[in-house]
C-alpha cells in the first residue's frame, strides 16, 4: 500500500507544476531573456500618425497659401463724373453778343450747369457807331448727364449807337439808346465738362426781348433839327439801335472755351 502511495504523489508532482505556471517553458525563457536584454525597461513602439502610403498617394493635401488682399482702388482713380461740383471761366463769342466772359459752375450729378456772364462790344454799321452791352444767367439740362442740354438765358442789355455829321454849317451828333430784357431758350452741348480742366461749348437759340426803352438825343440847335437830311441821320441812329435792342433775333455760341476748376 505504502508502494501504490509513493507512485501517485510521483506522477501528481508534474502536474501541479504545470497548474501553477501554464506558459510554456520555451516561452517564459524567450520574455525572460528580452526583459534583461533591455534593461527591464518596457519599450514602446513609436508609429507615423499618417502612414506612409496616405502621403505617397497624396491623401494630405498640402497647406495652401492665404490668398493676397484686394488692392483697395484709390479715391482719386475713382469716375469725377458725379460727386464734385466745378467751378470755372468762359470767354465766348457768337451773336448777336459778339463777346462774352464770365463764370461757369457745373452740378456734381451733371444734370445741371449754370453760367454768368457779361460783355461788351463796339462797332460801326453805315457811318454808325454802336456799342452793345449785356449782362445774363443762363441754366442749363443735362437730360442724359452728358455734354447735350437744353436751357435759357436770361439778361438785359442795352445798345447806344450815334453819328456825327455837319448840317446847315453845324457839326453835330444824334445819338439812340435802347434798354431791354431778354429771354434765350437754347440747346446746346459742352465737352469737357465732367472731370474739370479745359472744356468747350456750342450753342444756338433765339432772343426774345421785352421791356424795351428807347432814348433819342442830340446836340444840334432846332434849326438844324428841322433839316430833312439831320432827320435822316437821326432816323439811321435810331434804326441801328432799335435793331440790335429791340428786334427778336437769332442767338448763336459759336465757341466758348474755359476752364473748370
Amino acid at each position: 500500500m505504502k508502494q501504490i502511495f509513493l507512485i501517485l504523489t510521483a506522477a501528481l508532482l508534474p502536474l501541479s507544476a504545470l497548474a501553477v505556471d501554464p506558459t510554456p517553458n520555451k516561452d517564459r525563457k524567450e520574455k525572460v531573456e528580452s526583459v534583461q536584454k533591455s534593461g527591464g525597461a518596457l519599450k514602446v513602439e513609436k508609429k507615423p500618425a499618417v502612414p506612409p502610403e496616405a502621403l505617397k498617394n497624396d491623401a494630405v493635401p498640402a497647406p495652401q497659401a492665404a490668398p493676397a488682399p484686394a488692392e483697395e482702388t484709390p479715391a482719386f482713380k475713382e469716375s469725377r463724373s458725379s460727386g464734385e461740383h466745378f467751378f470755372g471761366l468762359h470767354a465766348a463769342v457768337g451773336l448777336p453778343h459778339p463777346i462774352n466772359y464770365g463764370l461757369i459752375y457745373v452740378h456734381s450729378s451733371r444734370l445741371f450747369s449754370a453760367d454768368f456772364g457779361t460783355g461788351s462790344y463796339k462797332f460801326t454799321v453805315d457811318g454808325v457807331n454802336a456799342k452793345i452791352d449785356n449782362t445774363e444767367v443762363a441754366l442749363r439740362w443735362h437730360p442724359w448727364a452728358g455734354s447735350f442740354f437744353l436751357g435759357a438765358a436770361v439778361g438785359n442789355q442795352k445798345v447806344n449807337a450815334d453819328k456825327s455829321e455837319t448840317h446847315l454849317g453845324q457839326y453835330v451828333t444824334a445819338t439812340a439808346e435802347v434798354k431791354s430784357d431778354y429771354l434765350t431758350p437754347q440747346v446746346g452741348w459742352i465737352w469737357g465738362a465732367d472731370d474739370g480742366g479745359f472744356f468747350m461749348s456750342f450753342s444756338i437759340g433765339y432772343q426774345s426781348p421785352s421791356n424795351v426803352k428807347t432814348s433819342v438825343g442830340s446836340d444840334a440847335p432846332g434849326f438844324v433839327q428841322a433839316d430833312p437830311d439831320y432827320q435822316k441821320t437821326e432816323k439811321d441812329v435810331k434804326d441801328d439801335a432799335e435793331k440790335y435792342g429791340k428786334m427778336g433775333l437769332p442767338s448763336l455760341t459759336l465757341l466758348k472755351i474755359g476752364w473748370l476748376f
